[in-house]
């Protein structure tokens, strides 16, 4: 859970982004869509803001329109199903984004095709919450007429409500946690349950384990999702931390918990 009033202080860049996307012509639906989506990328994952921030100061047109290009269609393919073009099925630039903040191939299509339904959960979230504030263009203009002092120190009242708004997601995804292998590397689902119960979180906290199955052809299982009875045995297993490399039969396995 997120007050909106808390992410807009820390990260106002997201209207940043989002103006800085119409000033490129970008079409309105495209660059909502576009920043919809970094947000949930920051937000539910708990990525470094400054994905966010690098988008907005891109200005190269052509890698800011790639950038636009593959959220919008991805968050297509989340919505509705429609597939991913050949041209953006890789989604390259957003893979980069998230790639320079140390996450490296843990975001590409096949994970938003195997996490299709987590993911809507949390863009609908994000759109309820967050994403009315930030393409809001009265209380936008309220926020920078009282942040300069013009409106008094009394807090305007459509301000007040943003602040009270929260962010929510399903109990299960603050519970889950997203795992990912090496490419041409999977690990079988048996085997990520016996590293639990050997790391001492076994059947008293594992819920379930699902593993990728319909990949694209060429391609090997690489995503998989651990999710727990409990928020504490999912704190157990991560140890607290956000992100946890695990060592299992020799593959590297890397463990990202849902913020």
């Amino acid at each position: 859970m997120a007050r909106v009033w808390d992410v807009l202080r820390r990260n106002f860049r997201a209207r940043f982004l989002y103006d800085h996307l119409l000033y490129w012509g970008i079409y309105k639906e495209q660059a909502q869509n576009a920043v919809v989506l970094l947000l949930w990328l920051e937000m539910a994952m708990g990525m470094p803001s400054d994905i966010i921030g690098d988008a907005a100061v891109l200005r190269d047109y052509n890698r800011l329109g790639r950038v636009v290009m593959e959220a919008d269609a991805v968050m297509r393919f989340v919505h509705d199903g429609t597939p991913l073009t050949e041209s953006v099925a890789a989604v390259p630039a957003i893979a980069e984004l998230c790639a320079s903040h140390r996450y490296p191939g843990l975001v590409d299509y096949s994970f938003f095709r195997f996490h299709r339904g987590l993911v809507s959960r949390g863009i609908r979230c994000i759109r309820a919450g967050v994403a009315a504030v930030v393409f809001d263009e009265t209380y936008q203009v309220l926020r920078s007429r009282y942040w300069a002092g013009l409106l008094g120190d009394a807090m305007p009242p459509p301000l007040a409500a943003a602040a009270a708004v929260t962010v929510t997601a399903e109990l299960e995804d603050f519970r889950s946690v997203f795992v990912s292998f090496s490419n041409g590397f999977p690990v079988s689902k048996r085997a990520i349950y016996d590293f639990f119960s050997r790391e001492n979180i076994g059947p008293d906290y594992i819920e379930r384990i699902t593993t990728e199955t319909d990949v694209l052809e060429g391609e090997t299982p690489k995503h998989g999702l651990v999710v727990f009875y409990c928020k504490d045995g999912m704190e157990d297993a991560m140890r607290c931390k956000t992100r946890r490399l695990f060592r299992i039969d020799r593959v590297v396995m890397t463990a990202h918990r849902y913020e």
